[in-house]
């Protein structure tokens, strides 16, 4: 494998600060951006809440209407539970109540922060890693769902790409089992991410290789890699279990079938009859007219992934001779083709939030092709991203949503 020397950074700052500082300013503006919002849709923290008292099962108020009650009437979700693990420390400071959205804009901004710490080791120029950074944190949904949604639909992705963040930066510092660990709790928050592997596998083993020739097995390093996702694997069958006596059993299904939006589980979850909408929908979903200011808005239905995400465009341009690069595509692409053919399509939010269980694909794919020189393009179609994002927490916040 090659190995790329880090940039220099300006000594502004220690070397060992410049993360931190990138994620508190981070931070401020997700804190700022969401106007002081706390969601009501807070069924991670009820969750953290009731773990603190020795049960899985939720007590009013809930926090959703999607709850799974079983016979004996005990209360579950079926959401993932790495939010909710995260946020026991905050709910034993501030009690059930605790602000979700704000403590979202922390998870969010932690992930930057992280972002920037990988990018170092990437060996990225100081300008190139200030763009991507910026990408990362205002030119796509991530911000959208990290400040302005940090509800029961929103948090899960905030704290599934704050732990791949975490794998990326673990993985370029030889730490594969904190690698593993954290993709495994990516994957415990979004079980989509389970498609991720092996690209965040292959960041571990070769994220420079020029051609296939040159990627070589490390069997200790995947096997310390392997068991980090084992441990969080474990976790999980245990939460399962414990709630429906079945560590496969993660309530969704069950969900699904009470569900009125899921025609109480008369359609299948997944079907390729479902590709005839889904495609043209991800795709070229339009905005809406609001008949008032700011007059278009994205709609709580969806909006085009390739209007929300501008760096999309992009990826073409990318160099998938390298390795890395094709698995990483192939591995979006997964979870892309798992999502036109689901039977739902998020509702209620901006732009696609399905996509962002691949974003973290999408942001490696732009710093190969923009590691040493962001260009015009990119900075444009970066730019471009945030003045989206903005006009979707406009538009959300003038129609009340």
């Amino acid at each position: 494998m090659v190995q790329t020397a880090p940039a220099a950074t300006p000594r502004l700052l220690p070397a060992r600060l410049v993360a931190p500082a990138v994620g508190l300013l981070t931070f401020v503006i997700y804190a700022v951006a969401s106007l002081g919002k706390s969601t009501g849709w807070n069924a991670h923290s009820r969750l953290a809440w009731a773990m603190l008292h020795g049960s899985f099962s939720l007590s009013p108020p809930y926090g959703t209407w999607e709850l799974i009650t079983d016979a004996a009437g005990h209360h579950f979700i079926a959401y993932g539970p790495t939010a909710s693990f995260l946020l026991l420390p905050f709910v034993w400071l501030f009690g059930a109540a605790t602000n979700q959205t704000l403590v979202s804009c922390l998870f969010g901004a932690v992930a930057v922060a992280f972002w920037w710490a990988y990018l170092e080791q990437a060996g990225t120029t100081l300008s190139a890693r200030s763009w991507l950074t910026i990408l990362c944190a205002g030119g796509t949904s991530f911000f959208f769902y990290a400040a302005q949604d940090g509800g029961n639909w929103g948090i899960p992705y905030t704290v599934a790409i704050l732990g791949l963040m975490v794998a990326l930066w673990a993985g370029s510092v030889r730490r594969p089992l904190l690698a593993g660990l954290a993709t495994g709790a990516a994957i415990m928050s979004r079980n989509p991410e389970l498609f991720l592997v092996p690209a965040i596998a292959m960041q571990l083993l070769a994220p420079d290789a020029e051609s296939w020739r040159e990627v070589r097995i490390d069997w200790p390093k995947l096997v310390r890699f392997a068991v980090g996702l084992a441990i969080l694997g474990a976790i999980l069958a245990y939460y399962n279990w414990a709630r429906f006596g079945s560590v496969f059993d993660n309530g969704y299904q069950r969900l699904w079938l009470t569900d009125p939006l899921g025609d109480f589980g008369r359609r299948p979850l997944f079907s390729l009859a479902y590709a005839a909408h889904e495609i043209p929908f991800y795709l070229t979903a339009p905005p809406i007219w609001l008949g008032r200011f700011p007059w278009l808005g994205a709609g709580q239905a969806g909006l085009s992934m390739l209007l929300v995400t501008p760096v999309l465009w992009l990826l073409p341009f990318v160099n998938y001779r390298k390795p890395a690069n094709l698995v990483a595509l192939a591995c979006a692409l997964a979870v892309q083709a798992l999502y036109f053919v689901f039977a739902g399509d998020g509702r209620n939010q901006f732009g696609m939030r399905y996509t962002l269980d691949y974003l973290v694909m999408v942001l490696l794919l732009v710093t190969s092709l923009t590691r040493e020189r962001f260009g015009l393009g990119p900075r444009v179609l970066t730019v471009l991203g945030i003045l989206v994002e903005i006009w979707g927490f406009v538009s959300w916040h003038a129609m009340g949503w």
